[in-house]
């Protein structure tokens, strides 16, 4: 997604949840200009069945209630 610009020409944030065993994207919502991607990792969270699942995330999504919601 590199250089992908929404109409008037600011950039798109997405946030996308990646399967490694099916080597695709599974989920993707776009991130508003004026927050980040912790609210949107709810949103991806209620889309997605994570029991027993091992979820990996960078080190902005490394918190408590995050963890939490993805047991």
């Amino acid at each position: 997604m590199r250089g992908t610009k929404k109409r008037g020409g600011k950039f798109s944030h997405l946030l996308s949840a990646f399967s490694h065993k099916l080597a695709g994207t599974l989920f993707q919502i776009s991130v508003d200009a004026k927050t980040n991607e912790i609210p949107a990792i709810q949103d991806i969270f209620k889309k997605m069945n994570l029991e027993n699942k091992i979820t990996t995330m960078d080190a902005l999504l490394t918190q408590r209630e995050i963890a939490k919601t993805s047991m």
